[in-house]
């Protein structure tokens, strides 16, 4: 069976190397330090099934940035945000914006494996659905 693969983007090499070790186990993953090189990798034609990224990113885009240039290359791509701030505003965007979830840092592990997992089904199922009902 191919594992998921997920991009991790973060500016932060700690956390990339967390995830890059958590998430190796049950997933492809892929890490940037800057959404511009991810986004390049997208118009590359690679297709990730899932982007986990960080809000801030002060050397680069915003997470919402990212998540704008990679909807303009595949608006049906499943985004989780990441974010150290607990401004609601913040999470207000991301949602509006189209992320499927924001997790807040710190974060639990369990925790963000129990909501990659639950994105990762609807996406799934929607594609199951689009699938049976295509015209």
């Amino acid at each position: 069976m191919n594992k998921k693969k997920i991009y991790v983007i973060d500016d932060s090499s700690m956390i990339l190397n967390f995830m890059q070790e958590f998430l190796s186990n049950s997933y492809e993953v892929r890490c940037f330090d800057n959404g511009t090189a991810a986004i390049a990798k997208l118009k590359d034609g690679d297709s990730p099934d899932l982007i986990i990224c960080d809000c801030r990113m002060p050397n680069d885009l915003s997470g919402s940035e990212v998540l704008k240039a990679a909807q303009v290359i595949n608006n049906e791509l499943p985004f989780i945000l990441l974010s150290g701030n607990k401004d609601i505003e913040q999470k207000v965007e991301a949602f509006q914006l189209g992320a499927l979830d924001f997790v807040e840092k710190p974060f639990n592990p369990l925790e963000l494996d129990a909501r990659i997992k639950r994105v990762l089904d609807l996406k799934s199922e929607q594609t199951k659905y689009t699938l049976k009902y295509a015209v």
